[in-house]
């Protein structure tokens, strides 16, 4: 599970890694690494009522490292805050649920990464569609892998477009440049034109009040171009299971996604 990481050649800075969001898409190969990394909360399994319908507040972190020499490691946290509601049917926790917020974070100063807002538009609702399986002491949460894909339009086996006149390429983002864009800020600073696919499972149970659990995620990408040329491949980063995981807990109907962002700004 390896995402690419971009920078000043020869000197990576940043770790690019968007947010594997679970959306209704074909799924994709599960990764072959174990799911491993974020315990499950020490708090014991919840037994709860049979329906566990209603309004939820999602957020998904994932958090990357990449082993740069002569710097420190550099960690990117990418936090997702989605609000929908779902419907608990035969056995099954499923529904849409719109993106609130989607943040990114960098442990090192030397570069800002920018989502444009044109970006975060264009990515489709998120989508849940979990297991639900009750056992003696508790209730086990389980989402089989799911695959988001932006820039392009691809079987589920083909490898990511490498050049911007590809014709499985499309300007998802609707600004008039291949595939989506983001921007970078700081020593360096530019557009990336690029393609990405990202992977996810989801494992937890109910513990309280809400659903807890761990990611386990592989991302690849394909810069298509950029506006600076200092702006190119460096080395690659990987997940760090440890401090990626996710929370789903169930909010009055009438929630509206500020109050989502700030109940989620508590989990950390």
């Amino acid at each position: 599970m390896r995402a690419t990481l971009l920078g000043v050649p020869g000197l990576g800075l940043f770790a690019l890694s968007l947010i594997p969001l679970a959306v209704r898409v074909a799924p994709a190969l599960a990764s072959s690494t174990p799911l491993a990394g974020v315990p499950l909360a020490s708090a014991p399994l919840t037994t709860s009522p049979a329906d566990h319908s209603g309004t939820y507040v999602l957020l998904q972190q994932t958090v990357t490292v990449a082993e740069i020499p002569i710097l420190a490691d550099v960690l990117t946290t990418m936090r997702a805050i989605s609000l929908g509601r779902l419907t608990h049917e035969a056995g099954r926790l499923r529904g849409e649920a719109s993106l609130c917020q989607l943040a990114m974070e960098n442990s090192s100063d030397l570069v800002k990464t920018e989502l444009p807002a044109a970006f975060r538009r264009s990515l489709p609702p998120v989508r849940i569609d979990a297991e639900l399986a009750p056992k003696e002491d508790g209730v086990v949460f389980r989402q089989a892998a799911q695959t988001l894909l932006v820039g392009a339009r691809l079987g589920a086996e083909e490898e990511l477009p490498t050049r911007a006149n590809d014709p499985r390429v499309f300007d998802q983002d609707q600004d008039d440049k291949p595939g989506v864009t983001v921007r970078v800020s700081g020593l360096v600073s530019g557009d990336i034109y690029l393609v990405q696919r990202s992977t996810t499972r989801l494992f937890g149970a109910l513990r309280g009040s809400a659903f807890t659990g761990r990611i386990d995620f592989k991302v690849e990408q394909s810069v298509l171009g950029t506006t600076n040329r200092l702006i190119g491949g460096g080395p690659e980063s990987r997940p760090v299971p440890s401090r990626s995981y996710f929370r789903l807990e169930k909010v009055p109907s009438d929630w509206t996604c500020e109050q989502a962002q700030r109940l989620a700004a508590g989990w950390r």
